[in-house]
């Protein structure tokens, strides 16, 4: 199809080739899979966006009592920890796992419960 449209030849001619039902059917697919897409697939990798942080917050390293009764010094602040990517992924794949792979194979399995079988093979969860 994609050769026949840039060699210049008319979608219409082109529809003309195939039957009518057959291209409904294609239709009909194709908006199936746009829909599981847009409500099942799309909120899932929206969310894998938010799971990995590259900074966070590390609670401040104590304090000898003494210096707690200094007032000039203040409570102290969280610090802020930059994190590589391995560091990353040993900090947030439980979460990872939960929030996205997890939701991803129910969805995955519920449009077509023989992928349930294909993912356990290849990725145990």
């Amino acid at each position: 199809v994609m050769v026949a449209l840039l060699f210049g030849v008319s979608p219409r001619e082109l529809l003309s080739l195939l039957p009518e039902q057959a291209h409904q059917a294609i239709r009909a697919k194709a908006r199936a899979l746009n829909e599981f897409w847009q409500h099942d697939v799309a909120p899932i990798l929206k969310a894998a966006d938010e799971v990995f942080l590259t900074e966070v917050q590390v609670p401040p390293s104590p304090v000898p009592w003494w210096l707690r009764f200094i007032p000039l010094l203040g409570p102290s602040r969280p610090e802020v920890a930059v994190l590589d990517l391995q560091q990353q992924i040993e900090r947030f794949r439980p979460a990872y796992m939960k929030q996205v792979l997890a939701p991803l194979k129910a969805a995955l399995t519920k449009y077509d419960p023989a992928l349930g079988q294909h993912w356990s093979r290849r990725f145990a969860l």
